[in-house]
């Protein structure tokens, strides 16, 4: 007869295999560096197990006052069909698959890889990650190709993408960079 305790590696072993989309459930420890300025404040969960599902996580954002906030998320897709249970991860909250982000002082970095094998439970991929970008509230701000720049009380703040960044046209706060591999 076997022993529960004999049994301790299978659990790990079939989460491996399967890779559940309930991987990515629980908050762990975390990395975190902030940086900040009377300006700003610009704050990351460094190398947060990157290429993993992240339910309700937010890896990053710059705070430059109360109305303008930006980070970048990739999508993740609803798991279950009724409302009740789809709250995350969702389009802003969360990640569908997680970055590999790191930071140094005023720069930051998150480089997302969504093409890894889909998860157990997981119901559709996307292919894009999206960047909330409060253009209107700036100043200053001008989108050009993979280049998106806001101005606001002499903070000057620059995405730049590995692709193009596109306005969603149904969300003005929107960028869209499509593609498999984004930062």
């Amino acid at each position: 007869m076997l022993d529960i305790k004999s049994l301790d590696f299978l659990l790990p072993f079939i989460t491996k295999i399967l890779n559940p989309v309930s991987n990515g459930v629980a908050i762990q420890k975390v990395n975190s560096y902030t940086y900040r300025t009377t300006n700003y404040i610009l704050s990351t969960a460094q190398n947060y197990y990157p290429g993993t599902f992240g339910d309700q996580h937010h890896i990053w954002q710059a705070t430059l006052n109360k109305n303008i906030s930006i980070f970048t998320t990739h999508p993740g897709a609803p798991i279950f069909d009724d409302n009740a249970r789809n709250f995350s991860p969702s389009y802003w909250v969360g990640n569908g698959i997680l970055p590999h982000s790191a930071q140094f002082e005023n720069v930051h970095m998150s480089i997302y890889k969504v093409d890894q094998r889909k998860g157990f439970m997981e119901r559709q991929r996307i292919e894009f990650t999206h960047a909330h970008f409060p253009n209107d509230r700036f100043e200053q701000a001008h989108l050009e190709g993979k280049y998106a720049f806001g101005t606001n009380e002499g903070v000057h703040v620059a995405l730049i993408g590995g692709n193009d960044l596109v306005i969603n046209p149904n969300d003005l706060y929107d960028l869209i960079q499509n593609g498999h591999t984004t930062y």
